[in-house]
Formats: C-alpha cells, structure tokens, sequence
C-alpha cells in the first residue's frame, strides 16, 4: 500500500511529472533478485524493468521531501548521489562488485 505522504507528493507535482510514476517497494519483489540484500543487484533490476527511467529517488516510507523542488533541482543538475555515503577503506565481502574505494555506496541503516 503505498504512503499516503509520498502520493500526495506526487499529486502536488502533477504539473511537473507524467500522470503514473512508478513506486517500487523493494520488499515485494526483492526475494526473486540475486544477491537482494545489497542495493546494486536491486538497482539492476530496476533499470532493466525501466529502461526509460530518467532519474532514482529511494527513500523510506517516513522520509518527507517535496517531491516539486526534487524535480526542479534533479532537471539542473548532471548525475548525482544525495544521501550518506560510506566508504570502505579495505576490500570488504559485501562490496565485492567494485575494490574501487573512491565510490561511495548508500547508508540505508
């Protein structure tokens, strides 16, 4: 069931986005992903289901945000990555897709 916060965000932008976006609940669909419980498989997953998908916006059901200053920002700027990121100082098995250590990955704790 979707939260009624995020829908009426995305009512009050009516005039900035398409009449259906998307919400994904990770939860639903999670279990039939290889390796769910790390965000990346789950972010491939994503962009194969939604190829046309232009931008990402993940958050949990009790962040608030204004959905219309979101869209504004997101259309000046180039790619980016808002939030906490973590950074590992060493190979660690979790992260093991990438040793790059200048990469940030989400903190979703």
């Amino acid at each position: 069931e979707p939260h009624i916060y995020i829908l009426s965000q995305a009512h009050n932008a009516s005039t900035f986005i398409p009449a259906h976006i998307p919400l994904l609940y990770t939860h639903s669909y999670a279990s039939s992903i290889p390796n769910w419980y790390a965000i990346y498989p789950i972010f491939s997953s994503i962009i194969d289901q939604y190829s046309q998908l232009k931008w990402l916006f993940i958050c949990e059901p009790q962040t608030r945000f204004n959905l219309t200053k979101l869209i504004e920002f997101s259309q000046k700027t180039k790619d980016l990555y808002i939030g906490h990121g973590l950074y590992d100082t060493e190979p660690s098995i979790i992260h093991h897709y990438s040793f790059s250590f200048d990469n940030p990955y989400p903190d979703f704790s």
